[in-house]
């Protein structure tokens, strides 16, 4: 059983208190002091009804999300209302779980016993959920359909599903199915876009790199990449960052891709990227070749830096690097000599594209 004390002890904790006694929260809750920052924010529910959320931050200024929901759970002919407050974390995934008045019950009017919380808790943090494949009148099978059987039975509904039972808490199937769907039934997408009209504010980007999560720099980049949020410096340091990862590629991956939707004309940048492309493996720089191919203009120093890859031995390199240097400022008699060159190729591609190059250069 869970004690009163113990309960008394939640509610004194952290910065986002409600009144009502809380009787669960979550580790993850436990961790943190989430205040509210205000702002009048809602997403939209499964009938199209708006309803509110509370915008959270913690103590380094990091994003989260509250709804609190009152809501029935019907089961063997009745309905409870369990009355629960859901986080979700800037990306729209499930943070944590508070309940408020009473606990949570079973079909056989138990309460949940931590190991269940436990249990719950998993759950609902697997956003790929076989709960997501079944209605709700799916859940149980009528016990008459197997007579005689020794499955597990939900009070009078049925056994539950074998293949659902794996993923619910015991004898609590409808309550986990309901509370899955509330932190799962497009809540996510739409938090993340509200997420993103706070990162408008520069101070809620900066929050975000500042905490090292690597969950945050894939969120951020894959904004930058989706064009959601708009370029800075403290992003572009990210970007350079991740270009160099090791041991990620998919987070490289991500960074080369922003490339073709950063605005990399601006001087200063393109320098940093021109030492990051010489410092890179031929596989790299051919990716980061495919992004840069839209940039406006080409500076000097990216210039220098593609031109001493403009050779025979570097065909396939070559032929993704005439395209960028065509966009440069000024074209060197290096690069032109390094292109003349390359006409001399016996791939019919690159001598066809290095024509073309010097057509438009000289």
């Amino acid at each position: 059983m869970i004690s009163d004390s113990f309960v008394l002890g939640l509610c004194a904790i952290g910065m986002f208190i409600h009144s009502d006694s809380v009787f669960f929260r979550s580790d993850s809750l436990l961790k943190v002091n989430l205040r509210s920052v205000g702002g009048h924010y809602f997403i939209l529910d499964d009938s199209g009804h708006q309803v509110d959320v509370t915008a959270l931050e913690d103590s380094k200024g990091v994003a989260y999300w509250h709804r609190r929901i009152k809501t029935e759970v019907c089961q063997t002919g009745e309905c409870k209302l369990v009355d629960i407050g859901l986080y979700w974390d800037c990306t729209g995934d499930f943070f944590g779980l508070e309940v408020y008045g009473e606990h949570l019950t079973k079909t056989d009017h138990s309460i949940f016993l931590s190991e269940d919380y436990d249990r719950l808790i998993s759950i609902l943090s697997n956003d790929w959920s076989i709960l997501r494949e079944y209605d709700f009148s799916d859940l149980t099978t009528p016990v008459n359909s197997f007579p005689g059987n020794n499955k597990e039975v939900d009070a009078t509904s049925g056994a539950t599903r074998k293949e659902i039972a794996s993923e619910a808490v015991k004898d609590a199937v409808y309550t986990t199915y309901t509370l899955w769907h509330l932190v799962h039934g497009g809540e996510n997408e739409q938090l993340e876009e509200l997420t993103v009209k706070r990162l408008n504010d520069e101070s809620c980007v900066q929050a975000l790199l500042a905490a090292s999560v690597e969950k945050y720099d894939y969120f951020l980049l894959s904004l930058l990449v989706e064009s959601k949020i708009r370029q800075s410096e403290s992003l572009n340091r990210l970007v350079l960052r991740a270009l160099e990862s090791k041991s990620d590629p998919l987070l490289r991956d991500l960074a080369v891709k922003s490339l073709a939707r950063e605005d990399v004309n601006a001087a200063s940048f393109q320098n940093e990227v021109a030492s990051v492309y010489e410092r890179s493996t031929l596989d790299i720089r051919l990716q980061m070749l495919t992004a840069l191919k839209e940039t406006k203009q080409v500076h000097a120093r990216l210039g220098s830096a593609l031109e001493a890859d403009l050779t025979v031995e570097n065909e396939w390199l070559a032929l993704k690097i005439l395209p960028v240097l065509m966009k440069a400022q000024e074209i060197s008699d290096e690069t032109l000599e390094a292109v003349r060159k390359l006409t001399k190729s016996n791939n019919s591609q690159l001598k066809a594209r290095a024509d073309e190059f010097l057509k438009v250069a000289e």
